[in-house]
């Protein structure tokens, strides 16, 4: 009986004790609203870009209907991939937000979640990255490949136009190896918390930091050069040849520029202020990293209106990727690729 009324005790003083919000209540409360938002934000631009992407397909089927003669069609394959990067991107984040839930929801409790759900997001956060930066690279080495272009461009330049992408994919590989094999998590009362490491526990986000920061560096590099370039020869002559291409540049420079400062300040706070916070609360900072990523590649197309919101626009005004080839080559060619990027 002593013992019995010990307990009942010890049960009304802890539970006046979870009545009080304390720091890691609150913390928990934040992180579960912000993450429900990621995924109701999430799952609005997964919708958005699938509705893009099926009237852009619908878009190409009428302009192959109108013209039976397949070879006075020009298919841009470039378009399309950095359309289908773009959503592959925005379908992982979302699964990556959803597992976000499940471990804030289950990681205080389940000893068999954690491992694997970490893993995961690990996996989804990798393959989010790479699609936008090689999105980017993309759009990047086909700027140097229009025709207004070929001036701005030498060996050394191409060099680090085409070799960028080895930083990309090799960041995002070597990084994800060893967070897979070298670290394993298990569940505590903060949530899926860090079990052991076989490295030290901040290699990989060393190594990621230095490979992330160099190709950024490399990319501003690729997209400030030609504006420079564009400045001086303006300077002494006044031309518009270039004015549809340099418009491209400023757009995806500001995208470049806003990964690299939002991924600066994710990497600042792991090394500044990773001990004030819990698992889960540092989990999110890298899901809104993702989505600000996510939005300003899409932001930095030139119909950004159309794929955020693709059910305002009627069908006639949707850009398709299947296109008449015009008598003009030279110039048709400068004009497709600029309306595509």
């Amino acid at each position: 009986m002593e013992t019995s009324s010990a307990q009942q005790n010890q049960n009304v003083t802890s539970s006046r004790m979870t009545q009080e919000p304390d720091e890691d209540n609150i913390e928990y409360v934040s992180v579960l609203v912000g993450t429900c938002l990621l995924v109701v934000m999430g799952i609005y631009l997964v919708v958005c870009l699938l509705f893009y992407e099926y009237r852009v397909g619908l878009k190409n089927r009428q302009v192959g209907r109108l013209n039976r003669q397949r070879n006075n069609l020009n298919h841009d394959r470039v378009a399309d991939w950095m359309r289908w990067l773009c959503l592959i991107a925005s379908i992982f984040a979302l699964v990556r937000f959803i597992l976000a839930v499940v471990e804030i929801e289950l990681g205080q409790s389940s000893s068999t979640i954690c491992d694997p759900i970490r893993k995961s997001k690990g996996v989804l956060l990798c393959v989010s990255f790479s699609s936008l930066y090689l999105v980017l690279w993309i759009r990047q080495r086909m700027l140097y490949r229009t025709p207004t272009m070929l001036h701005l461009s030498n060996k050394i330049i191409q060099f680090f136009s085409s070799s960028v992408v080895a930083l990309v994919v090799m960041s995002g590989v070597f990084t994800l190896l060893l967070y897979m094999f070298t670290r394993g998590y298990q569940s505590t009362v903060s949530g899926c918390d860090l079990q052991w490491s076989s490295i030290w526990i901040g290699l990989p986000s060393l190594l990621l930091a230095i490979f992330t920061l160099l190709f950024q560096v490399m990319l501003l590099g690729l997209l400030i050069y030609p504006l420079y370039k564009h400045r001086v020869a303006m300077k002494s002559v006044v031309s518009n040849c270039l004015n549809k291409e340099i418009e491209v540049i400023k757009r995806v420079t500001l995208a470049t520029f806003v990964a690299a400062v939002t991924d600066g300040i994710v990497g600042l706070i792991n090394l500044g202020i990773f001990g004030l916070l819990s698992g889960i609360g540092y989990q999110l900072i890298y899901d809104v990293d993702i989505l600000v990523n996510l939005l300003a590649v899409i932001c930095s197309f030139a119909d950004w209106r159309t794929r955020m919101a693709p059910f305002l626009v009627r069908q006639h005004k949707i850009v398709g990727t299947l296109k008449r080839n015009q008598i003009d080559d030279q110039r048709s060619s400068v004009t497709t690729v600029s309306n595509n990027l």
